[in-house]
């Protein structure tokens, strides 16, 4: 439902950003170099490492927050999330670059995500659409808060969230899924989805049959008009949660969904 956090993109363009008009020495830039090809290698212990002796040898001087940024970038796909949100928040603290900041604050929002701590991510995902708003990663950002928001039953605003999606990203694949989450206002347990009408009916009989409140409704899915069996009707994310185990039961691979 929700893109998965920390992907590569984050890291791009902000070589080219950072370092405008500050010198640094050959050796500096050597390592700063390593740690982002260590990055695309995913090669992560190897970017602590460079960034380790880049920050020892440089204390004082330019770039600290790009090297902070990858730093903490590498410890989050270590899975060291508490020496990641050190970083990221020493890189957005020290760095003058919206791009960096937006990046860094955007990995801060989904650290957050991670460890269920939703009011933290919706401060970072804010934080970062309003230093970068028109351009990536603020699609994912207008997005996953777009989820968030709808997830604690705050309907109208994620609507606020997606229409800025569609607006500025219209031609972007996550624009799609925006445009199919517009205008939900509850959440259901999704037990199959179909493009065969005939076939969705049929499973929401056998649900019903087995005494569940099924039903097989049209939906948009990635643009495209399919049938998808739905069970119950709740307000709040956590309230169909809880539903799901009990549809499962009856309908492998049923998961929670949002609906109008």
């Amino acid at each position: 439902m929700v893109p998965r956090p920390l992907g590569l993109a984050l890291l791009l363009g902000v070589w080219a950003s950072s370092g405008c008009g500050q010198a640094l020495p050959p050796h500096g830039r050597q390592l700063l170099l390593r740690s982002y090809d260590a990055c695309r290698q995913a090669e992560y212990s190897e970017v602590v490492r460079h960034t380790d002796r880049f920050l020892r040898e440089f204390r004082r001087g330019p770039r600290q927050d790009e090297a902070l940024y990858l730093r903490g970038y590498a410890y989050a796909k270590l899975v060291e999330p508490t020496k990641a949100q050190a970083d990221l928040r020493q890189a957005f603290n020290r760095s003058s670059h919206s791009e960096l900041k937006a990046k860094a604050s955007l990995a801060l929002a989904e650290l957050a995500l991670e460890a269920a701590d939703a009011a933290t991510a919706e401060q970072w995902y804010r934080a970062s659409l309003s230093l970068e708003d028109r351009r990536g990663p603020a699609d994912r950002a207008y997005f996953q808060l777009g989820v968030l928001l709808q997830q604690q039953g705050r309907w109208h605003e994620a609507d606020i969230q997606f229409s800025r999606l569609v607006f500025f990203f219209e031609r972007e694949a996550v624009a799609r899924l925006a445009r199919d989450r517009m205008q939900c206002r509850a959440w259901t347990i999704q037990a199959g989805c179909f493009e065969d009408r005939v076939r969705a009916e049929g499973l929401a009989a056998r649900l019903t049959r087995e005494g569940l409140a099924a039903s097989a409704a049209p939906v948009l899915t990635a643009g495209r008009l399919v049938y998808a069996v739905q069970v119950g009707r709740h307000a709040m994310y956590e309230q169909a949660r809880a539903e799901l185990a009990g549809v499962a039961r009856h309908a492998e691979g049923a998961v929670v969904a949002a609906t109008r």
